[in-house]
Formats: C-alpha cells, structure tokens, sequence
C-alpha cells in the first residue's frame, strides 16, 4: 500500500471506459501510487468485471449516490495516502502525467492541489481544460475550454483551482477544507471546493507538462438535459454565495463591524420582483458576544469588487458587427461602446467600461446608428 499517491476513479456503468482508464495508469513512468474504483450503484458488472481482469485494484461498492458523493468516497478511499489523485473514467494519461503531478506538489509545499493539461479525447489538438477558474461575476469554467492548442497555455503557474475530474489534492488540504460539498450532487462541486481553499490561503499548481485525454460528458450524457440544466443553474447560484465572505454591521454600535463567511446557501430560491432570492445562513466571528442574538443586522457578502461598474437595463445590451455594446449618448449624439456583461438580474446587467453619469440609448422604432443626432427624454 502506498503512502505516497493513490489514484481513485469514480465510475457508474462505465466498465467500457475503465478499458481505457486502467491500461493508461498501468503505463505510467511514476509507480508508487494505488488504485481504488467507487462504484457508484453500477449494474452493468464493473465490480466483477474488476475482480478478474483487475485484481490488484482496489473496489468499493456503494448504492448510487450522485456524483459528488462518489468523489468524496475517492478522498476517503485514499485516507492513509499523502496524496490522493481523482480521474473520471472516462480519461486517458499520458506516460508521465502522475510523475509531473507529484513532482510539481513537492515543488510547492505551499499548494493544496494540482491540475493538469486535459486535452479532447478525440481532437487532440483541443483543450478541453486548462485548470478551472472563477470570473469575479461568479461563475467558475475551464480555462481554454474548446481553444485549438497552440501552447498558450503551457507555461506552469498558479491558478484558482483544478476540474476534479483530473486533479491531485494533498491530504493535509482536505483536512483543512473539508470533502466536497454532497449538496451539490453534480457540477461546481470542485469549484466550490476550491474557492474553499484559495480563502484558507491554499493554492493550485497547474501543469501543463501532466496531459489528461478527456472524453466528456460520458456518464452523465451529452447535451443539456433537465437534469443539466437544473444543476447547472442552482448550483451557479449556491456557488456564487456560499464560502463568500460576509460582513456584518449593526446600527446599534455604529463603526464596528462583524467578518464571518456564508456557511450554507438557501435550500430554496424564488423570484422576488426582478431579483432570484433565497436564505443564507452566516458564521460570523463574534467573540466579546456583543452581537446580539435576535436583532436586525445588516450584511453585505462581496465576491468581487469591480471598480467604476454600474449597471444598466438590459434592453440597451445589442450586438453590432460581432461586438456586443450600448449606444451611449455624447452631447446630442450617439456613441457606440463595447462593453463587458457581468452579473445581472431579469431587467438590468452589470457593466464595467460606463461611469455613473453616462447614459445609453434604449431600443427605439428608428434604427440607431454611430454619430446619430437625437434628442435626448430621460425617464
């Protein structure tokens, strides 16, 4: 048993796909390292298709259980490890991918988890990822998701964190921030996680020298189904609360303030007017107890700050010649600006290339043009 590394594959009816998987770890240069399979409720034999032509690996059984709950089997699997490596099943490594990923952890004591370079299973010229980043209007993605390869993204570096679906975590950063969240189910689980550790000061190593074939979507299918979508959306949302840093003010004590992190996000979100809202509930450092229980408080959980951003109604967003941008107004004429969409709502968007005293034009029954003349009506 190894106390180095050991290599934990989550899978569910994928025995076709440990056909690929397993030879790719038998061949790698690095060996200290085992193998565990969560099977996660399969019924199309995996485990005793693995007794016979695996044997040497590891099988844990459990009833199905979603995604999220199988990775966190894979962490506890590789309890007695240094580290643990988690790869979907439906991944190919190149030779040298574990070696690179270690190595680039002993570099960097002062990571908690490495990525690596994930090509497309099929058009190998592809990235199909190079480590998840997280924009600051609170969405997390692949960084260089669907970009033809021409090394752009091949130098070594610090990023916000790996796709769990191909990623190495130190044991001593899971003890520090916890399993995956299990109400996640499916989607941004890792993303969460990682925005977890970047607050406890732990960062990820992304290494490019460490190439992972990636088939994509094979256990949960391909396209957007209900399920995708519903995950997708509300865990965007979860996401972008919880693990944010929340402060809290009380008019009672005027100046002082209260720092503390959302802890769980709402269990339920309903539209309120223009606005998707929900209850959160917050751990607040308070250590003199001199906030009251009880009492009305008011908090403001930041993901970002975005400076000279303001937002604007959505109706004034249009695309012109591939751009997207407002027509702003300059004396009596129109201006076209290119703008950057952030965060919005059902009626209003934020921008960060307007000022608080620019005005844009709204959709009209003449077409607008760049150097109009207009007459200005504000509403």
């Amino acid at each position: 048993m190894s106390d180095v590394l050991t290599v934990a594959i989550p899978t569910y009816n994928g025995r076709e796909l440990l056909e690929v998987v397993l030879p790719s770890l038998a061949a790698q240069n690095f060996r200290d390292f085992d193998v565990v399979v969560v099977d996660d409720g399969s019924t199309d034999a995996t485990a005793d298709w693995l007794a016979a032509q695996w044997p040497d690996v590891e099988v844990v059984v459990q009833e199905n259980q979603g995604v999220t709950a199988a990775l966190n089997s894979c962490l506890r699997a590789g309890a007695h490890s240094e580290l643990v490596a988690l790869f979907n099943s439906d991944v190919e490594l190149d030779p040298d991918c574990l070696g690179e990923l270690v190595d680039a952890l002993r570099e960097h004591p002062e990571a908690g988890s490495a990525s690596p370079k994930l090509l497309d299973y099929e058009r190998r010229d592809v990235i199909d990822g190079a480590g998840d980043v997280l924009k600051w209007a609170g969405h997390g993605h692949r960084r260089g998701h669907g970009e033809r390869d021409r090394g752009q993204y091949d130098r070594p570096q610090a990023i916000f964190g790996p796709c769990a679906g191909a990623a190495v975590y130190r044991r001593s950063a899971i003890e520090v921030v916890g399993d995956f969240d299990a109400d996640f189910h499916a989607f941004f689980e890792d993303v969460d996680w990682a925005l977890r550790a970047q607050l406890a000061g732990l960062q990820c190593r992304y290494v490019p020298t460490a190439v992972v074939y990636h088939m994509g979507s094979a256990t949960l299918g391909a396209g957007l189904t209900d399920f995708t979508r519903y995950q997708l959306w509300r865990n965007a949302v979860w996401l972008f609360a919880k693990g944010m840093p929340a402060s809290i003010t009380w008019d009672a004590l005027p100046g002082r303030v209260w720092k503390g992190t959302v802890d769980r996000t709402a269990s339920q979100i309903v539209a309120l007017g223009s606005r998707q809202v929900g209850e959160v509930a917050c751990l607040i450092e308070n250590p003199d107890m001199d906030l009251l229980p009880g009492t009305n408080v008011n908090v403001e959980i930041r993901s970002h700050t975005v400076e000279n951003a303001v937002t604007i109604p959505k109706e004034a967003v249009r695309r012109e010649s591939g751009q997207t941008g407002v027509f702003s107004l300059n004396g009596d004429r129109l201006a076209w600006r290119k703008i950057t969409q952030g965060v919005n709502n059902t009626t209003r968007v934020q921008v960060s290339e307007l000022g608080e005293g620019d005005a844009v034009a709204l959709p009209s029954e003449r077409t607008l043009k760049q150097g109009m003349q207009v007459q200005p009506v504000f509403p």
